[in-house]
């Protein structure tokens, strides 16, 4: 059983009583005149605090789902953006080599003649070596 549903309970068996043991009867003057037992009337006045609060927790549920769904529209399209992600890295994954260096080939930019490759320094003392070594013979 939740919680609410039992403190609603409770709530309204107190009203009930509080009715019964009140029962004497007063006048009530709002837009009209009305004669109602004390009871029924703050009855009636507690029914009406209830909706009214009903009313304003359904404008703010509203509030809170509008911003959720925003919330949830954004996380779908993130979601599209990784599976979309993931699926480029699986097929990378099953590339042979020569698919991967094509692909690879195909997305550099045209070197320029400002541009500068740089090779790491054991590289090239290798090349410089194996030239001398092709050279002697």
């Amino acid at each position: 059983m939740k919680v609410h549903i039992l403190a609603i309970a409770v709530s309204i068996l107190l009203t009930a009583i509080y009715s019964i043991q009140n029962s004497q009867e007063i006048t009530v003057r709002f837009f009209s005149t009305w004669t109602f037992r004390q009871g029924v009337w703050e009855a009636i006045l507690f029914a009406g605090g209830v909706l009214i609060m009903w009313i304003s927790s359904m404008f703010g549920s509203w509030d809170t789902y509008v911003r959720n769904k925003k919330v949830v529209k954004e996380k779908d399209k993130r979601i599209a953006e990784l599976e979309e992600e993931r699926k480029s890295l699986i097929s990378a994954i099953r590339m042979t080599p020569n698919e991967a260096a094509d692909r690879q080939l195909a997305a550099e930019p045209p070197e320029t003649a400002d541009e500068t490759v740089y090779q790491p320094v054991e590289e090239s003392f290798d090349s410089l070596s194996k030239e001398k070594e092709t050279e002697q013979y």
